[in-house]
C-alpha cells in the first residue's frame, strides 16, 4: 500500500537479516529516520514475483516488488546477455523496460516530495517519473566508478556494462539536492568526475549502534588481532596482507581472519594465522580480540567495520587509506600505519596496556559523540527540512 506520508528509500534487495555493511548503513540510517519522519525501504527482488510488505525489528516498514518478470524473452533480447557480461547491468535493463516493474516503484515515488536513494542502480526506472520540483536525495555508499574501473582492470566487467552504470551514478550524483558522501576522497570525486556542485555534498551520515560503555573484553593468551572482512577486492587484498606480510613477523601473536574474504586465502597459511571464515557470533570473537586490524589500501567507501570497532572500544590499527573519511579527532584514536610498518605498531600496543586502554576510551567516547544512529537520524531530518 502507498502512503502519502512516507519517504520512500529506494534499494535492491532487502535489508534484513542484516549482513552487509551496506545493509547495515542502510538499515540503521533510515531506521532513526523513520523515528522523526515516517520512512519506507522499497526494494527491489530480482529473483522474486509480485509484492509484499512487512515491518522491520527496528520500525522501519519495508515493500518488496518483485523483479523477476524482467527475465522475460523479450527483455532479454533488448538486453543480451552477450552484451553486457554484467548481471546487474543486464537486470537494470530489463527491469527499466518492464512496465509493470517500474509503475509499481514509480507508484512511491510519486506520493511523497522527497526520495532517497541508497543505490543507484534504480535511479534510471525512475528518472523520467520524477519531476523536477521533487526533492532527489542519494545515500551513497561508495564512489561506485572507482569501483567500476577496479573491476575493469580485473576482468570482472565489461567496459559496455561500466559504461551504463556510470551513466547511472552521474546522472543521479548530479540530479541529487542531497548527496551523502562516505569521505572527503569521494566526495571531491564526484566534484571533479561528475561536475556536482559541492554545495550539494554533505559528509558523516556513516555511523554505528553505540552502547553506553566499552565491550568488556576477554583477556587473552597470547594476544589476538582480529581483521573482518567480505569477499570484496579490497578486503581479500588485506587478508592477504595479514597473512603474508604481517603475522610472519610476529610469531608471538595469533591473527584471525573473519568473514568471506577467507574464500580467497591460500591454502597454506603460517601458524599464527586462524582463517575462520563466517561466525555465527561475531561479538564473541571481538571480545576475544586484542586489537582489531584495518589495513585497507584501496577501494571506495568508508570502511563500517572500523567504526564498530571504535563503538565497541577496541584498539585498532589502520591504514591512513583505511580510516578515511574520519576526521581528526577520531584518527586520534587510531595507530596509523603503513603495511609494513604494521608488525611493529601491533607490538608497540601489545607492550604498552595503557594505550590500549586508553585507545579504546578514546573510540568509544568518540562513537557516542558522533556516530549513533539517532544522532544521525536527527541531522539528516534537519538536513532534509532545509
Amino acid at each position: 500500500m502507498v502512503s502519502a506520508g512516507s519517504i520512500p528509500v529506494f534499494g535492491i534487495g532487502d535489508l534484513y537479516p542484516v549482513k552487509t555493511g551496506g545493509q547495515k548503513a542502510t538499515y540503521h540510517l533510515f531506521g532513526a529516520l523513520n523515528q522523526l519522519r515516517p520512512c519506507r525501504y522499497v526494494f527491489l527482488e530480482p529473483g522474486a514475483t509480485g509484492i509484499d510488505e512487512g515491518t522491520y525489528p527496528n520500525g522501519l516498514r519495508y515493500q518488496r516488488i518483485g523483479g523477476r518478470a524482467a527475465k522475460s524473452w523479450r527483455n532479454a533480447l533488448i538486453a543480451p546477455k552477450l552484451l553486457y557480461g554484467d548481471g546487474p547491468t543486464r537486470n537494470l535493463l530489463r527491469t527499466a523496460r518492464t512496465r509493470s516493474i517500474v509503475d509499481a516503484l514509480a507508484a512511491f515515488a510519486v506520493a511523497s516530495p522527497t526520495v532517497i536513494f541508497a543505490t543507484p542502480w534504480i535511479w534510471p526506472v525512475l528518472a523520467p517519473r520524477i519531476p523536477a520540483t521533487q526533492q532527489v536525495v542519494y545515500d551513497s555508499h561508495n564512489f561506485e566508478l572507482q569501483l567500476l574501473r577496479e573491476r575493469l582492470a580485473a576482468g570482472t566487467l565489461d567496459a559496455r556494462s561500466l559504461q551504463a552504470m556510470c551513466e547511472a551514478e552521474r546522472s543521479l550524483s548530479r540530479r541529487a539536492d542531497v548527496l551523502l558522501a562516505c569521505s572527503p576522497i569521494d566526495a571531491e570525486a564526484y566534484v571533479t568526475e561528475f561536475g556536482v556542485d559541492p554545495k550539494r555534498l554533505h559528509l558523516g551520515f556513516k555511523g554505528a549502534s553505540v552502547p553506553a560503555q566499552p565491550m568488556l573484553r576477554e583477556a587473552v593468551e597470547p594476544p589476538v588481532a582480529t581483521f573482518v572482512g567480505s569477499d570484496w577486492p579490497a578486503n581479500n587484498e588485506a587478508a592477504l596482507a595479514v597473512a603474508t606480510r604481517i603475522a610472519p613477523r610476529l610469531p608471538q601473536v595469533r591473527f584471525r581472519l573473519i568473514g568471506s574474504c577467507c574464500l580467497r586465502l591460500p591454502k597454506q597459511l603460517p601458524p599464527n594465522v586462524e582463517a575462520l571464515g563466517f561466525v555465527d557470533d561475531l561479538e564473541a570473537q571481538l571480545r576475544r580480540t586484542t586489537v582489531a586490524l584495518n589495513p585497507i589500501t584501496s577501494g571506495s567507501g568508508i570502511n563500517m567495520k572500523l567504526l564498530e570497532y571504535l563503538t565497541l572500544g577496541i584498539p585498532v590499527v589502520s591504514t591512513v587509506f583505511g580510516a578515511r573519511g574520519l576526521p581528526p579527532e577520531a584518527m586520534a584514536a587510531l595507530e596509523i600505519a603503513t603495511i609494513d610498518d604494521f608488525p611493529a605498531a601491533i607490538e608497540g600496543l601489545l607492550q604498552s596496556p595503557e594505550r590500549l586502554q586508553q585507545q579504546g576510551r578514546e573510540g568509544h567516547g568518540y562513537a557516542r559523540r558522533h556516530l549513533d544512529w539517532p544522532l544521525l537520524g536527527a541531522r539528516l531530518s534537519a538536513l532534509l527540512a532545509g
